[in-house]
């Protein structure tokens, strides 16, 4: 698989010169993150521990993929806080992000920021095959960790909405079936409201909830057999089963996290 380089914010070849710059974006990102999350706020987290094994404990070559709600514009990076720091500059360990272009990438300065964070420009409403899914392929292709926000955007009011379909494709074309997790964080928006002023909150609550491995291996399996040697064939009906099985696990996840984040001990 290619990817048009045309206009993208990732070189052809990500050389030590940006592989070292990103790790410093990444570092003073995380840091920040550590002290606005950890320091200025009440966390309450379960199974975070799944989370770590997961990330730094997979064996090399085997691509990860993450999905959580969007509750606010800081859930990335502020989520992974909970995380250990050397987690987030590792380059096999550091998540990559599919996020809106027309609101990340408006420009230049912030296009190279962005990048460097780790972050890939997709536009809403181009669907499964545009450039930013396909790159984000490539990733899991190279053993990567990618964390998706299925809902597509940020959902304000905390409804259950379809997810998207695009991570249904990046788990059902990887190369190597990916290691699939779900995780679920309730308090966000309450530390950085989604109306003006757009200003960081102290001393408010965050939970995060990390849930069980989902085991798509059995679906894509019975997929390859049926299909042979043409994978493409009947690929919308694939999608839709790993997408709707996700969507049922998310906000079963949902449920738990919500009454963990009602309890008043933290």
């Amino acid at each position: 698989m290619t990817v048009d380089m045309d206009g993208w914010p990732f070189p052809k070849h990500r050389g030590l010169g940006w592989r070292s710059s990103s790790v410093m974006v990444k570092l003073c990102t995380s840091l920040v993150m550590k002290l606005l999350i950890s320091v200025g706020q009440r966390v309450q987290t379960r199974n975070v521990k799944q989370l770590v094994k997961v990330v730094a404990g997979r064996p090399k070559g085997t691509p990860l993929v993450t999905v959580s709600n969007h509750a606010s514009c800081i859930d990335d990076p502020a989520i992974w806080s909970v995380l250990p720091l050397k987690l987030c500059t590792t380059k096999r360990m550091s998540r990559w992000v599919p996020a809106a272009k027309e609101l990340v990438f408006p420009n230049k300065l912030l296009s190279s920021f962005f990048s460097r964070s780790q972050l890939v420009p997709v536009v809403r409403g181009d669907g499964v095959y545009q450039q930013g899914v396909n790159f984000c392929l490539q990733l899991l292709n190279e053993g990567n960790w990618i964390h998706v926000f299925p809902e597509g955007k940020v959902n304000m009011n905390g409804n259950t909405m379809r997810l998207k379909w695009g991570v249904g494709r990046m788990v059902a074309e990887s190369a190597k079936i990916p290691l699939v997790l779900p995780l679920w964080h309730v308090g966000m928006d309450d530390i950085l409201p989604n109306s003006a002023p757009y200003i960081p909150r102290f001393f408010k609550k965050l939970t995060v909830y990390v849930g069980d491995p989902i085991d798509v291996s059995s679906i894509i399996k019975a997929h390859y057999q049926r299909c042979h040697t043409d994978f493409h064939a009947n690929a919308v009906e694939l999608r839709k089963q790993i997408t709707d099985i996700i969507q049922q696990k998310m906000y079963e996840l949902k449920a738990h996290a919500e009454t963990l984040h009602t309890l008043k001990k933290v």
